[in-house]
């Protein structure tokens, strides 16, 4: 049971004893706190703030004494809170007789949202987070806090009815809303161990490693070592360390030890190395250059920092003027493996300027040097560290100097490492160092299941267990008790027809359950509609068969797979428990369009939120408001709310005033914390129907709980969290792909009936009875993988032979991970008919051996496609080239932007600013042949874009003169005649890219400047289209050649005409235009990067 569960249960208990038969009803703080002196025997004794029995917190408990010590000058309600909290500690931690660890009732927001995600994965964070959510639920029950809305008041009145801080009663309301009720399992004992077990547990020698493949029972191997370690060996709770990969597997291992009776357990330091790695910066804070309060960049925050920090750095392959959202995520990624692998920057560039002699190689390599340096002085400079800085930076300053750090260091008497065989180089690293002086290293790992070399973790941490560690000694767990006997069939054929069986052979498990008399099938489909009909049928045989939905897992290798597969489960009928993106979800859409109304200078976003409104906005009254706020700059933003004098009809005012009731004290300024807390709870504005008790109604409410708590946290950069950050935050996100997808599911969902689906590394370290493993390809569970561009294996202390062998045994660990998750039935899928398919051979090896029953797909018949409904609009007669591409990419998007002329925000991206306005300068000068002018016009043009000043950017500034001085040059030395030529296409006047062209055998010679994409694949596609469109130019001017000078490379490339056919994408581009079809398209690169991506799919009424 996971330690908050456990905290909300013993709340309840506590206030049964307090208030009897009134627990289930609302009551005042001070009618519940008044009887804590009579029925605990606890007193409460108010202090000031300087008080020494607080030592610097804000409220402690003194069990030997009686009291609960707070601080005098606080509220009555954050007395009420600090005083459940400890209460918390009471009930929960019977052995300890002092806390002096705690934060402010009020939010409780660690400095960064990575600092957020970290903190909760260490022993003292956690205990604390147990102890509030103690607290809450003490205070204010979620059941009773559910009444309480539903008979219609909102968290603000709760609060002050009862006696709260209001950010109690948000939460718990929001908890209570938004989730569903928790069935609680009863608690499993302790099993006694297996002979197997018995003997890792009793190892006498100092380093121990411990095999235990899946379903042998690691953790129950690991508790019952910890165990012995207190009870038998009367170790000291405080002298033991152990290191997980998750926060569950560290609450689990306390709470099972605290319900076995273990005296201390509490005082175990049990959490991830990156939780340990913060609570050693945070004390030794001085020694790294940080703030004892040091934040974790995340993501967004790595990258925005980096690129503010570049603005001075001159780099020799990316531009300044390149978009640094599209080429610095990758790099940094390399700069952290890097980092990962402690290897420093110069040592790195050192290797990989080795492995080549290419020119453009080699600048890419000492670019990345240069980035990684910028970022890493960045992060300095803002007093920050990443990820990787919370496990190598410890790991190098206790190799460096260990005395200066001995008093955490030398502490540990018995450390233990869950899940070794993902441990990276630095995790290692820290590893040795702090077992160096500990009386026992005890690890469990297991070489198969080691499936995250992708980001880092190295196969040497456990195969070189035995070599690094002379005395160590390795011990298998062999009894499997998970899974039946065809199940474990195919899991050893997949673990034995694996690149490491020769030198590693698998360990041959036994099997405790005993056959379940249902073999293990193979369903080889030749087509995707079958494979799909296959993995219906087969989820609806198994919950024939007595398994219920909730104990099938869909299992994927890819997250696309995952989505096809939920999807084509919800269409069948099926209940699928699956969230997915969640900022692609509707019911998230329509907030984030709120949130986009309000931080836009144009209320374009009415397209959406105008359907949400009673009465819904017409288009005609969208865009009167959209034309009214350019117009007049005092409308923008939430100005046009006001307005009565804007020229919409009765109705448009009607939903105006509907909005400006809701919204009109909101700024772009506003928290989003409060923003939403107000918008859903206080206003009910978008709040998903309480009363939907289906599968979809708890995944709306679901989706809006986990975006709530996720915009909760603010900025990494510590600024104050803002509606303007978030949504530009959000934005940034969705265009480097980092969406919320896999996100663990609160246990809450456990009860849901429902099939889970989730990618293969997911479902590591879960089990279901039945496992439907979708979409299997040799390719993915087979086979080296190409190293990245940016990281040669030799520059970071490998070798290509060795990459490729560890990727091999990476994806057959996948597999391996897959198939052992099932406990009963086992049911795997393929389409033969997928591109480039590759069947499994270790598949194929279980068919041979007869323990997978292979079976073809079920028969499925086509059906006619569905006629699209077109919105009502004019077919447009012609487009421009913009246009034309734009509705290539999105026929939706091409329709908001060119037909309904909703128009675009300002990017705050200086480099496509730039960009812009380059291209805007040539054009001006080469439709009036006045290169000579380029100076004068670009100067201009920069001031009226509001670019930073050249001494402020000097390498955007240099590096856009450059682009524009060499299109001028390229263009003036064409000599020829300004020209934007027209195609006819299906009787669509589409017109080509503008140019110069000069006379050419049968036509004209079209030259371009542009800044062209350097995705090989797109950029292909772009020329495909550009050839037909050349094609079909007039007999007057045809177009036979063209050539294209990117002002980005400084590279010239050729495009001919190419034929014309009836399945040419010019053809479907056009004839969709003329029709009308203006129907999304779903594509993640695309939509991540469309400005009206929250509005879609959204077409209000004429």
């Amino acid at each position: 049971m996971s330690p908050f569960l456990r905290a909300r249960e013993e709340a309840l208990k506590l206030r049964i004893e307090l208030v009897g038969g009134q627990a289930d009803t609302p009551v005042s703080t001070k009618d519940l706190l008044v009887h804590v002196e009579d029925i605990l025997n606890l007193g409460v004794k108010e202090v000031p703030h300087t008080s020494g029995v607080l030592k610097g917190a804000n409220a402690t408990i003194r069990r030997s004494e009686g009291w609960i010590y707070c601080r005098q000058d606080y509220s009555w309600p954050e007395k009420a809170y600090l005083i459940a909290h400890e209460l918390g500690h009471f009930r929960l931690d019977p052995d300890i007789d002092e806390d002096t660890v705690y934060r402010n009732a009020d939010g409780f927001l660690p400095s960064s949202p990575a600092s957020a995600y970290v903190e909760a994965y260490g022993a003292r964070e956690r205990d604390e987070l147990q102890k509030n959510v103690f607290g809450r639920e003490l205070l204010l029950p979620r059941h009773v806090a559910r009444a309480m809305f539903i008979s219609g008041k909102g968290p603000r009145q709760i609060a002050k009815e009862l006696g709260l801080p209001l950010e109690v009663a948000r939460q718990q309301v929001l908890d209570a809303v938004l989730l569903p009720p928790y069935v609680p399992k009863p608690p499993a004992p302790l099993p006694p161990p297996s002979p197997d077990q018995v003997a890792a547990i009793n190892a006498p020698e100092k380093h121990v490693h411990v095999v235990a493949g899946p379903g042998t029972g690691k953790t129950t191997t690991l508790i019952h070592r910890v165990k012995k370690l207190i009870e038998q060996d009367n170790v000291d709770p405080r002298k033991i360390l152990v290191l997980t990969f998750t926060n569950k597997a560290a609450a689990e291992l306390v709470d099972r030890l605290q319900r076995a009776g273990v005296k201390g357990a509490s005082e175990i330091w049990a959490g991830t190395f990156h939780a340990f790695g913060l609570e050693f910066l945070r004390k030794y804070y001085q020694h790294f250059g940080v703030t004892q309060d040091v934040a974790v960049a995340d993501k967004i925050t790595q990258l925005t920092a980096t690129a503010k920090a570049l603005v001075g750095v001159k780099l020799e392959y990316f531009k300044r003027t390149d978009d640094p959202y599209e080429w610095l995520p990758p790099v940094i990624d390399a700069c952290l493996r890097i980092k990962e692998e402690l290897v420093s920057i110069d040592d790195y560039l050192a290797k990989a300027l080795s492995t080549t002699t290419d020119h453009d190689e080699r600048a890419r390599f000492r670019d990345v040097a240069a980035v990684a340096r910028t970022y890493q002085a960045a992060l300095q400079k803002a007093g920050m560290v990443d990820f990787v800085d919370l496990v190598a930076a410890p790991a190098l300053a206790i190799a460096a100097d260990r005395v200066r750090f001995s008093d955490i260091v030398d502490n540990y008497q018995h450390v233990l490492v869950d899940e070794f065989q993902d441990l990276t180089s630095a995790m290692m690293g820290l590893t040795a160092q702090l077992s160096l002086n500990a009386k026992s290293l005890w690890v469990v790992g297991d070489v198969r299941q080691a499936i995250y070399h992708w980001r880092g973790a190295s196969l040497g941490a456990l195969l070189g267990f035995g070599t690094r560690f002379k005395s160590a000694k390795q011990y298998n767990l062999v009894m499997n008790r998970r899974s039946c006997q065809e199940v474990i069939d195919v899991t050893v054929a997949t673990g034995e027809l694996h690149p490491l069986q020769g030198n590693h052979p698998l360990a041959i498990p036994e099997c405790q359950k005993g056959p379940s008399n249902r073999s293990a099938s193979f369903v080889q489909a030749t087509s995707r509609p079958s494979m799909w009909k296959g993995v219906v049928d087969g989820v609806r045989s198994d919950l024939a068969n007595g398994i219920p939905l909730r104990q099938q897992a869909i299992i994927s290798r890819t997250g696309s797979a995952v989505a096809e597969a939920a999807k084509e489960l919800r269409d069948a009928g099926v209940p699928v428990l699956y969230v997915g993106e969640l900022l692609a979800r509707p019911e998230v859409k329509d907030i984030l369009a709120v949130i986009q109304l309000v931080v836009e200078r144009s209320p374009r976003a009415l397209l959406r939120v105008g359907e949400l409104v009673t009465p819904q906005m017409t288009r005609e009254d969208v865009k009167a408001a959209i034309e009214a706020v350019s117009r007049d700059g005092a409308l923008q933003r939430n100005g046009w709310l006001k307005s009565e004098t804007l020229p919409l009809s009765q109705a448009g005012h009607d939903s105006r005033r509907y909005l400006a009731r809701r919204l009109g004290r909101s700024l772009w300024s506003t928290s989003p914390w409060d923003f939403l807390c107000e918008l859903l709870l206080e206003q009910r504005f978008l709040l998903a129907d309480l009363a939907d008790n289906s599968i979809d109604g708890h995944l709306k409410r679901l989706a809006q709980w986990q975006f709530v708590y996720m915009a909760r946290v603010g900025d990494g950069d510590r600024k104050r969290p803002t509606l303007f950050r978030l949504h530009n935050r959000l934005r940034l996100r969705q265009q480097i792909r980092d969406v919320y997808i896999d996100r663990e599911l609160p246990p809450e969902t456990g009860a849901i009936e429902g099939v889970r689906v989730m990618t293969v590394h997911a479902s590591k370290g879960l089990e279901f009875q039945s496992v439907h493993l979708v979409s299997v390809d040799g390719k993915e569970y087979a086979g080296a993988e190409e190293h990245k561009t940016l990281l040669p294996p030799h520059a970071i202390g490998s070798s290509p032979k060795q990459f490729e062998y560890e990727s091999d045994v990476e994806k057959h660990n996948l597999l391996y991970v897959a198939v052992s998750r099932a406990k009963d039935a086992l049911s795997i899928y393929q389409s033969s008919a997928d591109f480039r398919f590759e069947s499994v051979a270790a598949l194929d090896g279980a068919v041979a051996r007869k323990i997978l029953v292979a079976r073809p797909g079920p028969p499925v018949f086509a059906q006619p496609p569905g006629l699209v409904r077109l919105p009502p609009a004019e077919a447009p007669t012609s487009a421009t080239n913009e246009g034309f591409l734009a509705y290539h990419r999105c026929p939706r998007e091409y329709l908001y932007r060119f037909g309904m002329e909703m128009g675009q925000e300002l990017t705050p991206n200086p480099s496509l600013q730039a960009r812009g306005l380059v291209r805007r300068v040539l054009k001006s000068l080469a439709s009036q042949g006045r290169y000579d002018e380029l100076a004068s016009a670009f100067e201009m043009n920069w001031l009226a874009a509001h670019l930073p000043e050249r001494s402020a950017d000097p390498q955007l500034w240099e590096q856009a003169w450059a682009a524009a001085a060499a299109g001028a040059s390229y263009l003036h030395s064409i000599n020829g005649k300004f020209i934007e030529a027209d195609a006819d296409v299906r009787q669509l006047t589409v017109g080509l890219p503008w140019g110069v062209a000069v006379a050419a055998p049968g036509g004209s010679r079209l030259h371009c400047v542009d800044f062209y994409s350097g995705a090989k694949n797109y950029l292909k596609g772009q020329d495909n289209i550009l050839g037909q469109l050349m094609s079909l130019t007039s007999t007057t001017t045809p177009i036979v050649e063209a050539e294209l000078f990117d002002l980005s490379r400084l590279v010239r490339r050729e495009v001919k005409p190419v034929r014309v056919t009836e399945r040419s994408n010019a053809t479907k581009i056009a004839l969709g235009l003329r029709a009308g079809i203006f129907a999304p398209k779903k594509d993640s690169y695309s939509c991540a990067r469309c400005s009206y991506s929250y509005l879609c799919p959204s077409l209000p009424a004429v």
